[in-house]
C-alpha cells in the first residue's frame, strides 16, 4: 500500500477537486446516483461543477480516504472507520451495490492529478484498496 501512500500525497494537493471530479463521473456513468444526493437532485453538469454543496461532499468523501490510507497499518482502526461508514449509508438508504461504483470513478478521478507517476502497479494497488474499503463498508451493510 505504499504506492496508494505516495500517489495520494501527489493527489492531496487538489483533493476538492479531485472528490468533485470523482461524483461528477459517478453521476454521468451512473445517472440514478446523482437521486441519492437531496442537494444534487435535478442539477445540470454546470451546477454540479460550481456546486459549494458538492465540493464540500467532495472534500468530505477524500478527507475519509485519507482517513483510511493514515488507517492502513492499524486494520482494526480502519475496519471500525468503514463499519461506521457503512452503517451511515444504510441510514441514507444507499444501495449496498452503489458502493463498487465509487472506486473506479476516484481512480479515474485521481489519474490525471497523479500524471506521470500512475504506472499499471499504482492503479492496481489503488484497486485492492478500494476493494479493502469496499469489503469493510458492505459488511456493515449487510449484518
Amino acid at each position: 500500500m505504499d504506492l496508494v501512500r505516495e500517489t495520494w500525497n501527489i493527489a492531496r494537493e487538489d483533493i476538492a477537486r479531485v472528490g468533485v471530479v470523482a461524483f461528477l463521473s459517478l453521476f454521468e456513468k451512473y445517472p440514478e446516483t446523482q437521486n441519492i444526493f437531496l442537494p444534487f437532485r435535478g442539477l445540470t453538469v454546470d451546477e454540479l461543477q460550481h456546486s459549494a454543496r458538492l465540493r464540500e461532499h467532495g472534500l468530505r468523501v477524500m478527507l475519509t480516504v485519507e482517513k483510511c490510507i493514515a488507517r492502513l497499518d492499524k486494520p482494526e482502526k480502519l475496519q471500525d472507520l468503514l463499519h461506521d461508514l457503512g452503517q451511515k449509508h444504510v441510514e441514507f438508504n444507499t444501495k449496498v451495490d452503489y458502493i463498487d461504483m465509487v472506486g473506479p470513478q476516484f481512480i479515474q478521478a485521481i489519474r490525471p492529478v497523479v500524471k506521470s507517476d500512475w504506472t499499471p502497479e499504482v492503479e492496481d494497488a489503488w484497486e485492492d484498496f478500494f476493494k479493502l474499503l469496499i469489503y469493510f463498508m458492505k459488511e456493515a451493510m449487510c449484518f
